[in-house]
């Protein structure tokens, strides 16, 4: 429909050197309203910190599909995109609506004044807006306070090239200054796809210059019953725009929780499994220029350390590991102009992927991938959208992931049970022993996948510049 979502006519082609992940568009507040912002979004959530509030997925164990069995859960693709929480304000001061998203490192952009999230009563009734204490637009709208939303930022590539940005939601946290969190999904749920995006969409229908401003179209995220998730392994995902990165499996009738949250279950295949570090690059000394060793030599090739974050300030960290780099990608790297040290980077586990030792490349080793080579860390991405890397007790649960994971065959093997168990008459008995907190916990799975990571301790003597 005309007017339903905003004009991409002039957005340029997509090339390979665009990133998949959008930036966060919109306006920086200064730092005395991003405080003030903060703590009212803390109110709201009752929170006694002013972090960035959102949940937090766990990696899939086979423990998981115990779950999936034993509780009710939603499925859907988990995009790779940009997570921001949305915060919807009314300004009494200037008697206007203000639309923000909030990142990872919780920090808020101001959105353009084409973002407007009217109430879902249109007109609205007296009584709601006595009730609600709402702010209006005009005799038609009034429009939403004090709501946060979560949700995902994705580049939509079509297939000529074009890419829009979308806004996926998924969750409503907040609506109208009254808590949701201890709501089932469902519920929440439900009050986007009946509450939040129709008068949203049914606005920009009636203004449509509002919809060529807004530098994103808003979305509902697509969700499933867990025993449908062959259809979005092989239907849903095929046919998304955007990047994809695995499953992620949401209970459907827990609330929500700020911060790592148990029953949202993210699952990779074990090999696509990765974990955010901080990389520190550690050069090795210019003995040309200073024999005491005390002047790096920053042409050389350095030593890719990782370090695990250990939590409190930012700067606790110890070292964990270290990251193979290949020597054409260092010398990418050398060119791009950026700077690689002490920046956040995605990981993944090679099994092997590891470089070659002097004496294989001696006897005539080709390099490629083989079980001759060592396993390794790999660079899938920098992640700047995180402040820090993964916790240690995070790193810890995905490693358990990489070794003990659940391959896409070996899931969709279980479907059929997930499906008996949802309807069976049993069921019941599931849920009121989730109530009870009841846990699943017998592992019937041992399959182990190579040599686990970390590597641990120093690289091999031959592989140190000196």
């Amino acid at each position: 429909m005309n007017g339903a979502g905003p004009s991409h006519q002039n957005e340029p082609q997509i090339n390979q050197h665009q990133s998949s992940v959008p930036d966060v568009p919109g306006e920086d507040v200064d730092e005395k309203q991003a405080r003030s912002l903060s703590a009212k979004v803390a109110s709201l959530c009752g929170l006694r910190h002013t972090r960035f509030p959102g949940a937090q997925p766990v990696s899939f164990a086979r423990s998981s599909l115990d779950q999936l069995k034993e509780e009710d859960y939603w499925v859907c693709e988990k995009s790779d995109g940009q997570r921001v929480l949305m915060f919807i304000a009314w300004n009494k001061a200037t008697e206007s609506q203000e639309v923000y998203l909030i990142d990872r490192k919780n920090k808020y952009k101001r959105q353009p004044l084409s973002i407007v999230f009217p109430f879902h009563e249109i007109p609205p009734s007296q009584k709601a807006m006595a009730a609600l204490q709402l702010g209006s637009l005009n005799e038609k709208y009034a429009v939403r306070k004090d709501t946060l939303l979560d949700g995902e930022l994705v580049w939509d590539v079509s297939k000529s090239g074009e890419r829009r940005m979308r806004l996926l939601l998924f969750d409503c946290i907040i609506l109208d200054g009254q808590s949701l969190a201890q709501r089932p999904l469902s519920r929440r749920y439900g009050s986007l796809m009946n509450q939040i995006v129709p008068p949203h969409k049914h606005f920009l229908q009636e203004f449509p210059a509002a919809a060529r401003d807004a530098p994103f179209e808003v979305k509902v995220k697509r969700m499933q019953l867990a025993y449908h998730l062959s259809t979005v392994l092989d239907q849903h995902i095929p046919q998304l725009e955007h990047g994809n990165d695995g499953l992620i499996f949401t209970c459907v009738n827990s609330g929500y929780i700020f911060g790592t949250d148990p029953k949202i279950i993210k699952w990779k295949p074990p090999s696509e499994n990765t974990i955010d570090f901080k990389l520190r690059l550690r050069f090795p000394p210019d003995l040309a220029k200073d024999p005491r060793g005390n002047l790096p030599d920053l042409q050389a090739k350095p030593f890719f350390q990782l370090d695990e974050f250990t939590g409190g300030q930012r700067d606790n960290y110890r070292y964990f590991d270290w990251l193979y780099v290949e020597d054409d990608e260092w010398e990418d790297m050398k060119a791009s102009g950026e700077q690689f040290d002490d920046r956040v980077v995605e990981c993944s586990w090679d099994p092997n992927g590891g470089p070659l030792e002097p004496s294989q490349k001696a006897n005539g080793a080709n390099g490629e991938l083989d079980s001759s080579r060592p396993p390794c860390w790999r660079l899938h991405r920098i992640r700047d959208d995180k402040h820090d890397g993964n916790h240690t007790s995070i790193v810890q649960k995905i490693i358990q992931s990489i070794v003990d994971g659940v391959e896409k065959d070996e899931l969709l093997q279980e479907e059929g049970t997930i499906r008996s168990l949802w309807k069976s008459e049993e069921r019941e008995r599931f849920r009121t022993a989730r109530e009870k907190g009841r846990e699943s916990g017998v592992d019937m799975f041992s399959k182990k996948r190579g040599a686990p990571p970390p590597m641990r301790g120093e690289p091999p003597s031959w592989f140190r510049r000196t």
